[in-house]
Formats: C-alpha cells, sequence, structure tokens
C-alpha cells in the first residue's frame, strides 16, 4: 500500500505537467527548443497567423506594445486587422461600445474585414473559427 501511495506521489508531478501543457510555443506550456525550460505566454495570434500561411494570406503581429493581440491583414492598406479581447463577452461589450466598428466578432476576436475582398475574408473567418475561443 506504502509503495503505491510513493509511486503515485512520484507520478503526481508528471500528470500535472501533461495537464497544463507540453513545450508548444501557442498555448502556453515550456519552451525547450533551446535546450531549456522557459515559460511561454500564450499568444491568440500564432495560431491564426499559422492557420492563414497554409491559406496563402499574409499576415503579421503587430510589434506596437499598444497593441500586443493585433494581427494585421497584408496589406496593412487594406484596414484588415484582428484584435483579441479577453473574452467573448468582452468583445461583445466592446461590439455594444463601437469600439471596433464594422468588425465582426468571432469569439474573442473583432475582425475588422477593411478593404479585403470576399474570398479573403473568408479564408480569416474559418481560420478564427477553427481556433474557437481557448483562451
Amino acid at each position: 500500500m506504502r509503495r503505491r501511495l510513493l509511486l503515485a506521489l512520484a507520478l503526481l508531478p508528471a500528470l500535472v505537467l501533461a495537464a497544463c501543457g507540453g513545450g508548444n510555443q501557442t498555448g502556453g506550456g515550456y519552451d525547450t527548443s533551446a535546450g531549456g525550460k522557459a515559460p511561454v505566454a500564450f499568444d491568440p495570434r500564432t495560431e491564426p497567423l499559422q492557420c492563414l500561411a497554409k491559406k496563402h494570406l499574409e499576415a503579421a503581429k503587430s510589434t506596437k506594445p499598444t497593441e500586443p493581440n493585433v494581427l494585421l491583414i497584408m496589406p496593412v492598406t487594406s484596414g484588415a486587422r484582428i484584435t483579441w479581447l479577453k473574452t467573448p463577452t468582452e468583445t461583445e461589450s466592446a461590439q455594444l461600445d463601437n469600439q471596433y466598428p464594422g468588425a465582426e466578432m468571432i469569439g474573442p476576436a473583432a475582425f475588422q474585414v477593411g478593404t479585403l475582398s470576399d474570398a479573403d475574408a473568408k479564408k480569416v473567418e474559418k481560420c478564427l473559427e477553427a481556433q474557437g475561443s481557448r483562451f
């Protein structure tokens, strides 16, 4: 009985780490690519950025410190951008306050279409819908 308890206690940290996420760059956890264990913050832009690249649509993470959760759809002059808020409820509230005029609210993301074509806008929508509201 005591052996089982000791075994269970020994395995507990591994189970907790597995439940919290591994070394994946998009969902938090740890980045083990450099040989160490550096904590990685969740970035909601990473997965849609990869999805858009697969759909041959160019996008880039905003580098402005005031826009930590903004993804710009290229060309920048199109005015198309995605801003992630904390929750879908916060996104709805922002829509009611007209903070993102003309934006489509998809989960926690406010997608401002700008002058994108309908085909490109559909690609963005599909990537956002695939991400869901996982943060």
